[in-house]
């Protein structure tokens, strides 16, 4: 493709966008493409994207970092859709839209992620397709809802050199796609938690921080050849032979018992967890007993209306040892939605009820923190 400062060119199909049909009144032609449209510039070229390169906040969940990774998934989703003469070609084909987003937000590119998005951009995991997304991709015609199975369409080359951690370390689904694991109801409780009367109090109570970020490629390599990459992550760790949502309960006993407030004792706790491995063909929905579960983001939600007025959501990624002492492998990313009711909260007090929560934690003893090498 060929752009210009005014319009986005195909060199074989012309104008790329929605063009109204021609009629027997008005000429379109590739010359003169139709001006009430933005020829899909707004697609390949989000606005989010110069607006997180001024993103002065810390915030690793800020609306605009998230709405900038959700439309780079979006566009690499797309593209790992389209059949390539050579799949090897296509991190080199990405590089260069990545090169391009680098320029043009100021950000810094490490395997298919970019620096200024971590931790929460390590929270991708294979999902599937929506219904009417996988038939297109498929050639299917419409129709009931089908059995999802697992196809690959395209492996990866050279998976040694690529770090676990990067999605270009997964292969290429017919009915599955790439996704964020922080989900639609953290982003708008975090977007409505902004608005000058907010009927929802959101916390940040802990994000992993990313220490160190090693390579051994040449400036110029950095976008195609992502071997040696590693990466230094300041967390917190949790045997994976530990039942987590058991032990979440356990210390939900011990919040009811030793608080100072008495509309804390008698409360309800449901939590609900969830594994989504990296290699979906083995079918897994427990991280092996081998691993760990290293904590990403801790955050908690209170708002005004439904059963449970309280939320705290865990999010993180599992590891396995590699061969290489001190090193380990991603396998998946795991979620823990800790759901709480019983707790009154109104328009007066939710403030006061988010920091006295926000005080209280969900992590038992068995969590150790450590800062662990990801490869």
């Amino acid at each position: 493709m060929y752009q210009c400062s005014q319009f986005f060119y195909d060199e074989l199909l012309g104008p790329i966008g929605s063009i109204p049909d021609p009629s027997p009144t008005t000429s379109v032609t590739p010359e003169t493409p139709s001006l009430d449209t933005d020829l899909c510039k707004s697609k390949y070229f989000p606005p989010s994207l110069s607006s997180l390169s001024k993103l002065s906040s810390s915030d690793p969940c800020a609306p605009v970092l998230l709405s900038f990774l959700r439309n780079w998934l979006s566009l690499i989703n797309e593209y790992r859709a389209r059949n390539l003469s050579f799949g090897k070609d296509r991190i080199i084909a990405i590089a260069g839209i990545a090169r391009a987003f680098a320029h043009m937000g100021n950000l810094t590119y490490l395997a298919g992620l970019w620096k200024e998005s971590f931790p929460v951009t390590l929270l991708w995991y294979v999902d599937k397709k929506p219904s009417a997304l996988a038939r297109a991709h498929n050639n299917i015609a419409p129709g009931p809802p089908f059995e999802y199975v697992v196809e690959v369409r395209e492996s990866v080359d050279k998976p040694g050199e690529i770090p676990t951690w990067s999605f270009f370390s997964t292969p290429i689904y017919a009915f599955h796609h790439l996704a964020l694991l922080y989900g639609d109801d953290e982003v708008s409780a975090k977007r409505k938690s902004l608005l000058g009367e907010a009927r929802v109090c959101f916390d940040n109570v802990f994000w992993a921080r990313v220490r160190a970020l090693s390579d051994n490629q040449a400036p110029g390599e950095v976008y195609s050849n992502f071997a040696g990459r590693r990466l230094d992550l300041a967390t917190k760790l949790l045997p994976a032979s530990v039942a987590l949502s058991a032990d979440v309960l356990t210390q939900m006993r011990r919040i009811r018992q030793e608080s100072t407030c008495l509309a804390d004792r008698e409360f309800d706790c449901s939590p609900i967890f969830r594994y989504h491995p990296d290699d979906i063909s083995k079918g897994d929905s427990e991280p092996p007993k081998n691993a760990v579960l290293a904590l990403v983001a801790d955050v908690q939600i209170v708002r005004l209306g439904g059963k449970y007025m309280i939320q705290r959501c865990l999010m993180g990624v599992v590891l396995s040892p590699e061969r290489e002492r001190g090193t380990w492998r991603r396998i998946g990313v795991w979620k823990l939605q800790v759901r709480i009711s019983g707790i009154e909260v109104t328009s007066v007090n939710m403030k006061v009820v988010a920091k006295r929560w926000r005080g209280y934690s969900v992590l038992s003893k068995r969590w150790t923190d450590e800062v662990v090498r990801l490869v």
